[in-house]
C-alpha cells in the first residue's frame, strides 16, 4: 500500500503539462456514502466508480495511445538565458503599475488589441551573469475588452511592439467576474479533457485523455452560473479529478487547466493563481459522467525515445 507521501508524489511526476493538479484522491469514502444513501444516489456517479473499478469488477478500458515521455521527466536543468539572449519582455519581467506587480507573459500583443493610453513607466530588470541592474521607459495600455486590473499591454521605447503583462494577485468576486474581466467567452478556448485515478488492482495511476469534446458542454455544465463566488482555497478542492485544458491566446496562455472533483468543487489557474468555485456535486457529476461515458477517450502510456515504456 502507498503512503500518502508516495502518492502525492507520484501524482505531481505523472500529470502533463495540460493538467494541472489533477487528483490523488482515492474515492472509496465516495463509494461508500453513495451506498449507504440509497441506490439513487449511486446511480449519479455510479458510471464513474464503475469505470474506475472501485465496485469489484474490472474497471473501464480505454483505447491505449503510447507517447514520448513527458518533457518534465527527462532530467533536463532549465538554463537562464543571457541578457542579450532575451527579448525585452524576458529581460524586463516585471511591471510596477498601480503598486501591484504585474508579470510579463512573453507574448507579443496583436496592434489591434491594444486600447487606450494608462501611463508612463520606469521598468528594472537584473542580468545575473554580469551581476547588473538594468532601466528602461515603458508606455502602459489597457488590452481591448479586458480589464485593466488582469492584464495590460506595454511598449518599450528600446523596441517595437506590445508585449502583455498580468496580474496574478487579482482576485475576482464571483464567477462571472472573470469571465467578463478577461473576455473569457470570445478569447478562451479548450482542448482535451483528462482523467486520472489510481487503478488499485494494478497498482498504477491512469491517465486518460478525452478527445473533441463539445465546447458547450464545458460551458453549460461548468460555467453557466456567474453568480459562484470565488472562495478562499478549500481543501477539498486542492487536487481535480478532471480537468480541461484551457487556453487563451490572447494573454499567452497555452494548455492551462480548469479542473473538478467529485466533491464538487472546480479551479483554474488561470492568471497563475488558484481560484475556486463550488458547483455542488450533482453538476460536477454530471459533467463526469457525460465524458466518461459518452467521449472519445484513450490510456496515454509513456515511452521512451525508442517505444519503451517508462519504468515505474
Amino acid at each position: 500500500m502507498k503512503t500518502y507521501e508516495e502518492v502525492a508524489k507520484e501524482v505531481l511526476r505523472r500529470r502533463d503539462e495540460e493538467a494541472a493538479r489533477r487528483a490523488k484522491r482515492r474515492v472509496h469514502t465516495r463509494a461508500v456514502c453513495c451506498v449507504a444513501a440509497g441506490l439513487c444516489a449511486v446511480a449519479l456517479t455510479g458510471v464513474g466508480l464503475w469505470r474506475a473499478g472501485l465496485f469489484g469488477g474490472e474497471r473501464q478500458r480505454w483505447p491505449v495511445r503510447e507517447v514520448a515521455g513527458p518533457p518534465s521527466e527527462n532530467g533536463e536543468i532549465a538554463v537562464i538565458p543571457k541578457w542579450e539572449e532575451m527579448s525585452i519582455s524576458r529581460q524586463f519581467s516585471e511591471l510596477n503599475y498601480r503598486g501591484v506587480r504585474y508579470s510579463s507573459q512573453v507574448t507579443p500583443l496583436a496592434a489591434g488589441m491594444v486600447g487606450e493610453y494608462l501611463t508612463q513607466v520606469e521598468l528594472e530588470g537584473y542580468d545575473v551573469y554580469a551581476d547588473t541592474a538594468h532601466r528602461t521607459a515603458g508606455t502602459v495600455y489597457a488590452i481591448r475588452g479586458i480589464s485593466e486590473a488582469c492584464a495590460v499591454a506595454v511598449s518599450f521605447t528600446e523596441a517595437d511592439g506590445y508585449y502583455v503583462y498580468v496580474n496574478p494577485y487579482d482576485t475576482p468576486e464571483t464567477l462571472e467576474q472573470l469571465l467578463s474581466d478577461l473576455n473569457l467567452r470570445e478569447h478562451m478556448t479548450f482542448g482535451s479533457v483528462w482523467y486520472t485515478f489510481y487503478d488499485e488492482k494494478a497498482e498504477e495511476w491512469v491517465n486518460v485523455e478525452f478527445v473533441n469534446v463539445p465546447d458547450s458542454l464545458v460551458w453549460e455544465r461548468l460555467l453557466s452560473d456567474g453568480s459562484l463566488e470565488n472562495q478562499p482555497e478549500p481543501q477539498e478542492a486542492v487536487v481535480g479529478e478532471m480537468s480541461v485544458s484551457v487556453s487563451i491566446p490572447v494573454l499567452g496562455y497555452e494548455n492551462i487547466s480548469l479542473w473538478v472533483n467529485r466533491s464538487g468543487w472546480m479551479g483554474t489557474n488561470i492568471l497563475d493563481t488558484g481560484k475556486y468555485f463550488f458547483l455542488g456535486t450533482e453538476q460536477v457529476d454530471r459533467f463526469m459522467d457525460y465524458v466518461l461515458e459518452h467521449c472519445e477517450g484513450y490510456e496515454i502510456r509513456y515511452t521512451e525515445g525508442d517505444g519503451a515504456a517508462i519504468p515505474e
